[in-house]
C-alpha cells in the first residue's frame, strides 16, 4: 500500500474564495463519527473506481493557470 503524504501551498486568494464558495466544506470538527467514516469511505471507492488525478499533471495545470502563488 502506498503511503500518503500531506502537502502544504499557498493558492492564489481569489481562486480560493471561489473554491470556497463552489464546494462544500468538510470539517471534521463539525462532523459526527458516521459522517467522516462515509466521506472517508467515498474518497476510497473513488481511488478504487480510478476517480484520482496525476499529482504532477494537477500541479503543472495549476503552475500554467496561476493558481499557484
Amino acid at each position: 500500500m502506498k503511503k500518503p503524504i500531506t502537502i502544504n501551498l499557498g493558492i492564489n486568494p481569489v481562486v480560493k474564495e471561489r473554491a470556497e464558495k463552489a464546494l462544500p466544506s468538510i470539517n471534521a470538527d463539525l462532523m459526527g463519527l458516521e459522517e467522516i467514516k462515509m466521506k472517508l469511505q467515498e474518497g476510497y471507492e473513488d481511488i478504487e473506481k480510478g476517480k484520482v488525478r496525476d499529482v504532477h499533471a494537477v500541479f503543472a495545470r495549476f503552475r500554467e493557470n496561476k493558481f499557484v502563488t
